[in-house]
């Protein structure tokens, strides 16, 4: 069986749930994965090495890359941000020229995680794609269909008193939307009657006085970390998942991508990559122009929801799970040096 090293330096929040599925595709694959923190070690020379998040450690994909001029062991990493590559800094040139420098190497492949369609730019920076695992991991990482409702789904669906509930989920701060979404309900006490906005998770120092204008208004903020169960319970409550982030924010999404897997509709800023992966694969989503509350406050308003399907395409995931294999599996970490 071959092995592949798996590089992963963080282990907090909910980041071994997102290792364990590319490391649960590798075993079905007929990989052995091995999980590390360091890529400085014997151990891993002339070994394939696979990054699932290149932007946590740079300096060590790099150093990856450059003892694979003398092995040419397959080294293979996931590029989260693309869109950084083409803005107008420095710093972005800077990761533009290194990311073009390494497409003509044969051991070295950087994936994008969401698909080209979104950036024709992106096929320059990175030698393919894939959705991120985030929109295909329910299989893995759901709880089953039989589960109790938590308690934090009872308290919310008890808060909204038969309104309909939105829901932003993760770090809240102004990249994720969180200042935005606090004035959105702030704003229009119309809004505030037909629904209940809730935030769930940690909410960014800078962002805290909102976070208690947003209290103040009947708004519903969970500042905590929330365990897998709660996090999946979450969208069976949820009317709308809000996915509208900072433009400086502008890559994949594990929340989109799990409001995407249980089939609830999407607040998302207009023109985002994430609003157009979204439209290609037929998700139901409202497009809202950023820092415009009260235009956004009237949009979801009108906002008219057809029956929620809980669930998505099951085709379309298995597709996703089955491109992960081709192209970073068979097609670079299986290849010989």
């Amino acid at each position: 069986m071959k092995k592949v090293f798996v590089f992963s330096r963080t282990h907090c929040g909910h980041r071994d749930d997102y290792n364990a599925v590319s490391l649960d595709a590798m075993r079905t694959a007929g990989i052995d994965p091995v999980l590390v923190d360091t890529i400085r070690s014997r151990h891993t020379i002339g070994q394939s090495i696979f990054f699932p998040m290149i932007e946590e450690d740079v300096s060590s994909f790099l150093i990856s890359v450059l003892v694979g001029c003398f092995t040419h062991h397959p080294v293979v990493g996931l590029l989260f941000r693309p869109a950084e590559c083409f803005q107008h800094r420095w710093v972005s040139f800077i990761k533009r020229v290194i990311f073009r420098a390494l497409r003509p190497l044969s051991w070295v492949t950087v994936v994008t995680i969401l698909p080209f369609s979104v950036d024709a730019r992106f096929a320059k920076i990175a030698d393919d794609w894939i959705y991120d695992p985030q929109m295909w991991d329910a299989d893995l990482l759901a709880p089953g269909s039989g589960s109790k409702e938590t308690l934090l789904q009872s308290q919310i669906r008890q808060a909204a008193a038969g309104r309909r509930i939105v829901v932003a989920l993760g770090r809240q701060d102004r990249d994720k939307g969180f200042d935005f979404l606090c004035s959105i309900w702030s704003n229009s006490e119309e809004l505030r009657r037909r629904y209940l906005f809730v935030a769930v998770g940690r909410v960014a120092t800078a962002s805290r006085h909102l976070a208690e204008r947003f209290e103040a208004g009947g708004g519903v903020v969970v500042d905590r970390f929330v365990d897998n169960q709660e996090m999946w319970g979450l969208y069976e409550v949820a009317d709308l998942i809000w996915g509208c982030y900072a433009p400086n924010y502008n890559q994949a999404s594990g929340i989109c991508g799990r409001a995407f897997q249980c089939g609830v509709p999407i607040i998302m800023r207009k023109d985002s990559y994430m609003a157009a992966a979204m439209r290609d694969l037929g998700h139901a989503i409202l497009e809202v122009e950023f820092d415009k509350a009260n235009a956004a406050a009237a949009q979801i308003i009108e906002w008219i929801a057809g029956q929620k399907a809980r669930g998505t395409n099951n085709l379309v995931v298995r597709e996703m799970s089955d491109r992960f294999t081709q192209v970073v599996i068979s097609k670079y970490l299986s290849a010989t040096g």
